[in-house]
């Protein structure tokens, strides 16, 4: 006969083996992809993001898994801004991985990162500075 102790060490077991099957959110990486010149002070990463007024960013979102299994292209990657009157953003392909960053207004707000329409990052700090 088992124990409530082996019961429950195989219920943890099952418990973590089918949380492992799915892909499970480790953290986000920001990636500049298009250039700003040189005299232009743009910071693209993973906890802040800043630019100055009108200016436009091209950034690569990566999402990493905290689990043995990865996000696939199937997983609908997402990016907003808490105020758009500040930092707009717009989807640069059909591919979600791909976002324009533009600076509409001197201000500050946050960048959402969502998947699969769950709010993930609920907030990477966006700044918006006097050019």
């Amino acid at each position: 006969m088992r124990s409530a102790r082996q019961t429950l060490v195989a219920w943890l077991g099952l418990c973590l083996a089918a949380s492992a099957c799915e892909p499970s959110f480790g953290s986000v990486e920001l990636l500049q992809r298009t250039s700003t010149p040189e005299d232009v002070e743009v910071t693209v990463r993973d906890d802040e993001v800043s630019m100055p007024l009108g200016m436009a960013v091209g950034v690569w979102i990566d999402i990493k898994s905290g689990t043995v299994k990865r996000y696939s292209a199937d997983d609908e990657v997402g990016l907003a801004s808490e105020d758009d009157s500040i930092m707009t953003v717009y989807s640069m392909t059909d591919r979600t991985e791909e976002w324009l960053l533009v600076g509409a207004s001197v201000g500050e707000t946050c960048l959402l990162v969502s998947i699969n329409d769950k709010v993930e990052e609920d907030c990477i700090p966006a700044t918006v500075t006097e050019p």
